[in-house]
């Protein structure tokens, strides 16, 4: 069963008091700014089903920001955009996603999301689950590379007749700020 957008949201918030009360007074925490692209692909072919225009494969570009408090836990905020044709949208699609990981140097974190745009009702999609796996190595001083493996489950729920899971291929640079 997938959760309500208010159920979903309610645990978010339940989960970002959590996890920043137990990052306390972190004196060597670090802030970064990352800016990259990812390469996603849809696990079912949405042509066979009916669906001509949406897109199964592509691009999008991301901002991110990453919190890394004093340990191994980090917070990551994304906000993704793609050109029309993603999750069935002819118009370009804004998709915040919120990580909470563990690790540092390889990584693995979950997340929850939803994208917003034009084209769906209600101009939302349902949330979605996601899982990444990543590898984050220091290039400069102040300058890192984080390369990342992301699982998607029902990121098109919000189409009748089309639900399926997506696979993104993500890398990034980010800066200390």
């Amino acid at each position: 069963m997938i959760p309500s957008k208010t159920f979903s949201f309610g645990m978010f918030i339940l989960c970002m008091v959590c996890f920043l009360g137990a990052a306390g007074e972190a004196q060597a925490a670090d802030h970064k700014l990352g800016l990259g692209a990812l390469f996603y692909k849809t696990l079912d072919d949405f042509v066979d089903d009916g669906f001509d225009d949406i897109e199964e494969d592509g691009y999008a570009f991301v901002l991110s920001y990453r919190y890394e408090p004093e340990g191994i836990f980090f917070l990551e905020i994304d906000a993704e955009y793609y050109e029309s044709g993603y999750g069935g949208s002819t118009d370009g699609t804004l998709t915040p996603v919120v990580f909470l990981g563990v690790g540092s140097g390889w990584y693995a974190a979950v997340g929850i999301g939803a994208s917003y745009s034009g084209d769906f009702e209600d101009n939302v999609s349902d949330t979605f689950w996601a899982g990444r796996i990543g590898w984050q190595k220091a290039i400069l001083p102040g300058i890192s590379l984080d390369l990342n493996f992301n699982y998607r489950a029902d990121a098109y729920e919000a189409l009748e007749d089309a639900s399926t899971d997506a696979i993104n291929f993500g890398a990034s640079f980010r800066f200390r700020l």
